[in-house]
């Protein structure tokens, strides 16, 4: 009997973590400088900071990375890892990129990126940017890239100077928004579970 009570307790406490992950949300932080030198600024956050990540990296400053998990610090250790090159010979699958450039998987991609595009659309969101490439036709072809996306962040505080006489890019980005990992697993799953998907990812892998 007391087995059967711990075992309860075990799977309501696992249930509520998954529900917690799931329908709680994550919210991020972005802030990019660039003039004279790169100024990187990131910080995300989860049920009142009890997930906590912040990076920072200021110049050529040594970069600062903060973990904390329910108030404890987890020290970030920066190494460089010896890689061994070894060759190997082996029989091993091969992923045949070339069957995924069909319509129907194609359509079921862009659905699926612009699904989640629109669910982790920032809720502030400010730029001010100035670019240019030493050829000012190059500088005039992205300008009417840009506007393709106008319609996207016309309600955004974002101001893009073209520059046509010199090369440059700098400027400064500000963004913060949320999101659910319920949102997001649920597109993933409609993805990964449409006939299209599968039928495309099995013709695409092959035996060598």
């Amino acid at each position: 009997m007391i087995i059967l009570v711990t075992i309860g307790y075990i799977l309501v406490i696992c249930l509520s973590i998954i529900i917690l992950i799931l329908f709680v949300p994550i919210f991020f932080h972005l802030q990019v400088s660039k003039y004279n030198d790169l100024i990187f600024c990131a910080k995300v956050s989860w049920m009142f900071n009890a997930f906590y990540c912040y990076i920072e990296k200021k110049g050529s400053q040594k970069s600062v990375a903060i973990v904390r998990i329910f108030g404890l610090q987890i020290h970030l250790k920066e190494g460089r890892a010896k890689k061994k090159k070894k060759e190997k010979i082996k029989k091993e699958k091969k992923f045949d990129f070339r069957a995924l450039l069909n319509k129907p998987f194609l359509t079921k991609a862009f659905q699926f990126i612009k699904k989640v595009l629109k669910h982790i659309l920032p809720r502030e969101f400010r730029a001010r940017l100035s670019y240019g490439f030493d050829n000012p036709a190059n500088t005039g072809i992205l300008c009417g890239f840009i506007a393709l996306f106008s319609t996207y962040y016309s309600r955004y505080d974002i101001y893009l100077d073209p520059i046509f006489d010199q090369e440059i890019l700098e400027g400064e980005l500000f963004l913060k928004g949320r999101l659910l990992c319920f949102v997001i697993t649920y597109y993933i799953l409609q993805l990964v579970l449409s006939k299209t998907f599968r039928k495309t990812i099995k013709e695409a892998k092959k035996i060598n």
